[in-house]
């Protein structure tokens, strides 16, 4: 059976795999200032200021202060940081600029599955 699949599909589909455990979370929000870092040049730069509302967004869902977004996007954002900090994943980091172009892909891939996501919480940090 051929099925197309409009956008929620897509993002229904990807937060139902995504799992994290605290151990995650914690290296992510550990390793913030390298993940910056590696986001300011390169392919990932064009998503600085995504990657910077991902550490803000998992930072308010841990403290309590913003908790209206399923887990599965928090999931899926550490889950893609963590990628991004992993310096052996399917090209790896060493080799200069293509070493985060698979880094970046992974970043608009998840961008794509949580924009909406990503809106209200930007929305509400405006407000």
């Amino acid at each position: 059976m051929n099925r197309d699949f409009n956008e929620d599909d897509i993002r229904e589909e990807y937060n139902s795999h995504s799992s994290c455990s605290t151990e995650d979370v914690n290296k992510v929000m550990e390793n913030q200032d390298k993940i910056m870092e590696m986001a300011s040049d390169g392919p990932l730069e064009k998503f600085f200021d995504d990657i910077r509302t991902f550490f803000e967004m998992v930072g308010d869902y841990l403290s309590g202060d913003y908790t209206d977004v399923p887990f599965g996007t928090i999931a899926g954002i550490v889950g893609t940081l963590l990628y991004v900090l992993s310096p052996i994943d399917l090209i790896p980091d060493f080799i200069p600029f293509l070493g985060l172009v698979d880094d970046a892909a992974m970043v608009g891939f998840c961008l794509a599955c949580v924009r909406s996501d990503i809106d209200r919480y930007r929305e509400w940090k405006e407000a």
